[in-house]
Parts: C-alpha cells; sequence; structure tokens
C-alpha cells in the first residue's frame, strides 16, 4: 500500500510520533513485512506511508486490526484533508 498525507503544520512533531507507533504497532501483525513512512524533503507537511503484506489474507487481517483503528482515531484527525491511498496487488517475476 501507499499512502500520501498532508499534515498541519502545527502537528508535524505529534503526527510523526503517532505515525511511529503505527509503524511499530504494524510491524508486529502477522504478515507485515514492511511499514514505513517518509517525509518529503521539499514539502514539510507531506508524507508517505509505504507499507508491504506477505498475503490478501494479511492485508484483510491488517485492515480489521488496532492498527488501522488508531489510524483512524489519532493519525488522519492531524492531516489537512482525507489521505490518499492506493492497494496494490503484485507478484514476483524475478529475484536475485
Amino acid at each position: 500500500i501507499t499512502v500520501r498525507a498532508a499534515v498541519k503544520k502545527e502537528s508535524i512533531k505529534l503526527f510523526e510520533e503517532r505515525l511511529t507507533s503505527v509503524s511499530n504497532a504494524a510491524l508486529k501483525l502477522e504478515g507485515c513485512g514492511i511499514y514505513e513512512w517518509y517525509k518529503n524533503p521539499r514539502e514539510e507537511t507531506d508524507y508517505v506511508v509505504y507499507a508491504e503484506f506477505l498475503s490478501m489474507h494479511h492485508f484483510s487481517e491488517y485492515k480489521k486490526s488496532s492498527v488501522v483503528e488508531m489510524i483512524v482515531k489519532q493519525v488522519i484527525p492531524l492531516t489537512t484533508a482525507k489521505p490518499n491511498f492506493k492497494h496494490f496487488q503484485g507478484k514476483i517475476f524475478e529475484q536475485g
């Protein structure tokens, strides 16, 4: 998944603290391989979250988890608008 969010300028520090908590909690979920966030170096209020799950089942379980509840209640209220998200499904064709 990828999520892009614009954060209220006065909430940047709290947003980063909460997003770190979300990331740590998500990584403890079964099947969550990657859960990272990045700050746009050119725009201090622009953030991207990137996550990977081992299967659709694990992603479905994530969507029902307390992690998503934490995002809805504690993280999204710190944004200027509803975050833009994309969910992808892919296969590995070659790996080295």
